[in-house]
C-alpha cells in the first residue's frame, strides 16, 4: 500500500527530487515516508498538503488499496 500523495506525484510526473525540493526535505526522506519506512512530522504533513492543495488534508496519507489490488493481479 501507498500514500495517497505517490498517486499525487506521480500524476502531477514529478519526481523524488521535485517533491524533496519544493518542501525542504532530502530526496531519500520523500522516499522513506512515500514507501511507509518514516512517517512524517506534523510541519511535513503541512508542506505535502500545501503542494498537493486539490487533496485533504487528511487523505492525504491515506493508504491506497487499489496499489495492493493491482499488485496481487499481476503476481
Amino acid at each position: 500500500m501507498r500514500p495517497r500523495f505517490q498517486q499525487e506525484r506521480l500524476k502531477r510526473e514529478m519526481s523524488y527530487k521535485d517533491v524533496a525540493a519544493e518542501i525542504g526535505l532530502t530526496e531519500r526522506a520523500v522516499r522513506y515516508i512515500e514507501d511507509g519506512q518514516r512517517d512524517p512530522s506534523w510541519g511535513t504533513v503541512e508542506k505535502l498538503a500545501k503542494l498537493f492543495s486539490d487533496v485533504p488534508i487528511n487523505e492525504l496519507l491515506v493508504q491506497d488499496s487499489t496499489t495492493e489490488s493491482e499488485k496481487s493481479e499481476t503476481a
